[in-house]
């Protein structure tokens, strides 16, 4: 116990009047504490109730410096601070972890998405050629048919001249037998000839028309299989997101 002789001491002794102030900051402080601890006790010791940021920071100040004793309530109060400010750092350290390891996951994705459209492109594109070429041979094909349909309107025609010839020969009939014998088997030969160039002539019709048959149908498959890849290549931009589409156009 200190007493003081005379009040002009806590003025003119600076470090007493230091010591004072100290005391009295002290004491305020101490009667928050106990206060927010009695309070904390009584709400079942709700973690929603403790000290955080700069109170937190000058109740560990307070605990440094302060050589009295505490009640056990208050001690209890300062360690459940302390531990719940450990927890929170702990937490916000787990979080910052567990941050960098979703942003290399979601990095992995990325790439592995990347990976994948890349590999549906060029699948298209290869797809894309395929069906070009069949166009190509489709249309060869067609100029083909339609190379022997003019063959075949050509030996319409030599068979018109032929039969005209044979109308012709058919005039002739005041000819001698002899002439008119020999013309027969001259006209004889011509419808042969003719005959078999008709034949020829609707065979090479039969297979223009099984050749255009077959390009229009290599023709309709090259377009839905071009047709199935686009639709596959969308379907695959649609399901992985437009960010990553944006980066590899």
């Amino acid at each position: 116990m200190v007493e003081i002789v005379h009040e002009s001491l806590i003025e003119a002794w600076c470090t007493l009047w230091r010591w004072l102030e100290e005391s009295h900051e002290d004491s305020m402080f101490l009667e928050q504490l106990r206060a927010a601890a009695r309070q904390w006790s009584a709400k079942k010791k709700d973690t929603g109730l403790l000290w955080t940021g700069e109170m937190a920071e000058e109740l560990f100040r307070f605990r440094r410096r302060f050589k009295g004793e505490l009640s056990e309530i208050v001690r209890a109060y300062s360690d459940a601070v302390e531990s719940h400010l450990h927890r929170r750092a702990r937490l916000k350290k787990l979080a910052a972890i567990s941050g960098v390891g979703f942003l290399l996951l979601l990095l992995a994705s990325a790439v592995v998405a990347l990976i994948v459209i890349s590999q549906a492109h060029q699948e298209t594109a290869k797809n894309e050629k395929i069906a070009r070429l069949a166009k190509a041979e489709a249309e060869q094909r067609l100029e083909d048919l339609q190379a022997k349909e003019r063959a075949r309107q050509l030996e319409a025609e030599k068979r018109a001249l032929a039969e005209s010839e044979v109308k012709a020969a058919n005039t002739t009939i005041d000819q001698t037998k002899e002439q008119l014998a020999l013309r027969n088997r001259e006209l004889e030969n011509a419808l042969v000839q003719a005959e078999d160039q008709r034949r020829l002539a609707m065979e090479a019709q039969v297979e223009a028309e099984r050749n255009e048959r077959a390009a229009r149908e290599a023709e309709e498959r090259a377009r839905k299989l071009l047709q199935r890849e686009q639709e596959r290549a969308e379907k695959l931009v649609n399901q992985l997101g437009s960010p990553v589409v944006e980066v590899l156009k």
